[in-house]
């Protein structure tokens, strides 16, 4: 006699695919994990960075650094309002920022020695990480580089000035090593100079050059270099004149015609032939006759005062 197998899985292949089924599921719930997981990460990352450009914006203002960095304890930032004198209180510690994930730890100052050291350092934490129970790295610190002067401050009382710089450069300046640094200090400039006793103190030559940008009022006090007649020129507010060693000033010369007959005889007046004038015409008199000529340019000539 014969007997037909029941059609269908046994118990031990359901038992597989049960399995198999199971194992999937992991695998996808382990990707889903993940993938929040790395959107998590990224919006705290992009707020983070987000905060910290606000903050570096504030610092910016040298008012609004030096009120930062002079409080005790440093629990938040000092934001410093033009249009009413005040300093208002800006992202305190505790506080939670963006879409309710970036919390503020807390703030550290770091002056340090040396000029390129000082810096803000700033503590965040990721809420969602934390609500979620999640095995990640919860905190994550940010830094803010600080100019002040005097460079290399014991504490932050010893400082005069103070402002973030951007995180492109070691400085608020563009600037290399050795004795070529650019200073600021107090409001003057030094090219050079470490300590610059007036607004712009230069160890060294200055280059002018010339856009041919014409004097008037609005750049009186300018000065330039003629480069066509090897000269170094100021603005007086109406015209380019020449500084030159004697103290002259330098004014367009110009060469008048040679003798020419214009018709007339009784009497005649040709003083301005062939000469060298400081006008751009003159005139031929031959009685009754009278006749105005254009004069040549020749050049600039220095006159003493």
């Amino acid at each position: 006699m014969c007997i037909n197998r029941i059609k269908g899985f046994s118990l031990l292949e359901l038992m597989i695919v049960i399995a198999i089924l199971g194992g999937i599921s992991l695998v996808v719930m382990n990707l889903t994990k993940q993938s929040n997981k790395n959107v998590t990460k990224y919006q705290f990352d992009t707020e983070t960075g987000q905060l910290v450009n606000e903050i570096n914006g504030i610092l910016s203002d040298p008012k609004a650094c030096l009120a930062t960095v002079q409080l005790s304890p440093l629990d938040h930032i000092q934001q410093f309002l033009q249009t009413s004198n005040l300093y208002v209180s800006k992202y305190p510690t505790g506080s939670v920022n963006g879409n309710g994930k970036v919390k503020i730890l807390s703030y550290a100052l770091n002056l340090g020695p040396g000029a390129d050291t000082p810096y803000l350092k700033i503590n965040f934490e990721n809420k969602e990480i934390l609500k979620n129970s999640d095995s990640s790295n919860p905190t994550i610190s940010k830094i803010i580089k600080l100019e002040v002067t005097p460079n290399g401050a014991a504490t932050a009382a010893d400082i005069t000035t103070c402002r973030s710089v951007s995180t492109a450069t070691d400085t608020m300046w563009n600037r290399i090593t050795g004795t070529t640094n650019i200073h600021y200090s107090s409001g003057n400039v030094g090219i050079g100079v470490a300590a610059p006793a007036s607004k712009l103190d230069i160890a060294g030559e200055v280059k002018i050059a010339n856009t041919g940008a014409a004097c008037s009022g609005v750049n009186e006090g300018s000065i330039r270099y003629n480069s066509t007649d090897k000269s170094m020129e100021f603005c007086n507010g109406s015209g380019w004149t020449r500084i030159g060693g004697s103290g002259g000033t330098q004014v367009d010369m110009y060469r008048c015609p040679g003798p020419v007959f214009i018709g007339g005889g009784s009497w005649g007046y040709y003083g301005c032939q062939n000469q060298i004038t400081n006008v751009s015409s003159c005139y031929e008199i031959e009685y009754p006759t009278v006749v105005g000529f254009a004069c040549t340019y020749v050049g600039k000539m220095t006159l003493s005062p």
